[in-house]
């Protein structure tokens, strides 16, 4: 399988070349995300998938999206809207990362409290924390997946799309 260095609104494939496309934390830094998630959908064979994680809530937006300069962020309805406008099926729209929830809500909501007094962004929630509570971490991200695939999470700092691409005259 060739590795390709591209734009994703412009993949250097062939129409239905693939069974699976995946994006991760990718759509809400794409202008415009539509132009990508079509042309993901336009290399898919007719039945395959396409994955796609993206950021959740604008509530969330803080530090963090001002440094990897989102456009946007993602309700389950606008994540399914935008791959229904790229002719896919969707299957199931979730929720992940319930369990940071709260603790990212209140740090971007201070992020954006004191951004009048500081100079510029912090790139504090973007480094890898201290090995125990990264290793902490894991493990309660461990517990809520193993937990998601038993019930859908309420909310959460991502969205988990998964989308088909319908096969025709079927």
């Amino acid at each position: 399988m060739p590795i390709a260095c591209a734009d994703i609104t412009r993949i250097p494939f062939a129409d239905d070349s693939f069974d699976l496309a995946v994006s991760f934390d990718v759509m809400q830094v794409v202008e415009p995300d539509v132009a990508a998630v079509r042309e993901m959908a336009r290399i898919i064979r007719p039945g395959g998938h396409v994955v796609l994680s993206v950021a959740a809530f604008d509530a969330l937006s803080g530090d963090h999206p001002e440094v990897w300069n989102e456009h946007r962020r993602y309700t389950p309805q606008t994540a399914r809207e935008l791959v229904q406008s790229a002719g896919l099926v969707v299957e199931r729209v979730s929720f992940a990362f319930a369990s940071l929830f709260p603790l990212m809500f209140a740090v971007r909501a201070t992020q954006r409290l004191v951004r009048p007094l500081r100079n510029g962004p912090s790139h504090s929630d973007i480094d890898v924390p201290w090995a125990p509570i990264n290793t902490a971490l894991m493990l309660l991200l461990d517990g809520e997946a193993a937990l998601n695939r038993v019930i859908s999470m309420p909310f959460g700092t991502s969205l988990i799309v998964v989308a088909r691409k319908p096969i025709k005259g079927a």
